[in-house]
């Protein structure tokens, strides 16, 4: 009995090797792109695509799992069909055929602690099948971009056009608003354009002890149109 036991351990590994489907992926982030700038607190889509460079084709049963390190740190998600976080995002129910490639994207917000910093944004993608299917190919799995955490100057009409300066920049008690009159009204708005407050500075003081730590809006309206800065709080 022993004997045949071994012999029949040794069947079966020979078999699951025999099985095993060897494959090479091709990660690439198309979205976003090195050097653009992304709003911390606001959704943004980052678009990937992978390519199967192998012969063997992905079939819908594969699982393959997909990681986003935001410098140096890996980011945990909320799967759909679990209450459990994961540190990966699950890529399946979906065919790959050899030589051929698949685009998709996902919705991040990235935290109000990278704001005004440069982030290096990096995906990488592994194959999840236990002993079925294997990626023989690693040095092109993973891409990344480095991004700059901040909305884009080209976006947005900076005060500065009209010679209108803000300090202390992140505020906590109190924003100092040069060059702007006092019966001027002035919006704050939160990163999603939601009115938070309008006020008239006094002294070109503007209190921001009610707000909460973030980012947000100072926009003004005027003869010259309508301008907007960005400033956060810190408490």
């Amino acid at each position: 009995m022993k004997y045949l036991f071994l012999m029949t351990c040794c069947f079966f590994i020979s078999f699951n090797a025999s099985a095993q489907r060897k494959i090479d992926l091709d990660f690439t982030l198309l979205e976003p792109k090195n050097g653009a700038y992304v709003q911390p607190g606001v959704d943004f889509k980052f678009v990937m695509k992978i390519k199967n460079l192998s012969t063997e084709a992905i079939t819908i049963a594969d699982t393959l799992w997909i990681y986003l390190v935001l410098d140096g740190d890996t980011v945990y998600f909320q799967p759909v069909r679990t209450t459990t976080s994961a540190n990966h995002m699950v890529f399946d129910h979906k065919s790959i055929k050899a030589n051929d490639s698949i685009t998709f994207w996902n919705i991040l917000q990235l935290p109000m602690s990278k704001f005004n910093k440069s982030v290096q944004f990096c995906l990488s993608v592994m194959p999840h099948n236990g002993q079925t299917l294997t990626d023989t190919i690693l040095t092109n799995n993973r891409n990344c971009a480095t991004i700059k955490a901040r909305q884009d100057p080209a976006n947005v009409h900076l005060l500065s056009t009209l010679n209108i300066s803000i300090y202390p920049n992140p505020c906590s008690d109190y924003l100092i608003v040069k060059n702007v009159a006092n019966n001027e009204a002035i919006a704050i708005l939160d990163m999603k354009g939601a009115l938070v407050k309008t006020v008239f500075p006094s002294n070109g003081r503007i209190d921001c002890s009610d707000l909460m730590n973030g980012l947000y809006q100072l926009r003004t309206a005027g003869e010259k149109g309508t301008h907007n800065v960005l400033f956060s709080v810190s408490h």
